[in-house]
């Protein structure tokens, strides 16, 4: 698995390529994880990831990344190169969107 510092950087863009409202909302969830708000997005999810039990980070970071992609593929920005939906996950992204 990633670094913290690699993982706040990979949901970081990802984040960032979400169109608004959602990224937006994202933020919001994740503000929601981290248990305070937002000032700078990646160096929050750095210290919140580092502060992790490897294991829970590990599958906080993976989880994540999956919504991410799934989220990315139904509101990503206009002209992002979104990967094809993946339907199996739409439980994933249905509980991500009602946080």
């Amino acid at each position: 698995m990633p670094s913290p510092q690699q993982a706040a950087q990979i949901l970081t863009q990802a984040v960032d390529d979400l169109a608004e409202p959602y990224r937006g909302n994202t933020v919001r969830w994740l503000e929601r994880c981290m248990q305070h708000p937002v000032a700078s997005l990646e160096e929050d999810l750095r210290v919140f990831l580092d502060d992790l039990h490897p294991v829970v980070r590990d599958s906080f970071v993976q989880h994540t990344r999956h919504l991410l992609d799934d989220a990315l593929c139904y509101f990503g920005r206009e002209g992002s190169q979104a990967a094809a939906i993946r339907p199996r996950r739409l439980t994933s992204l249905s509980r991500l969107l009602a946080l």
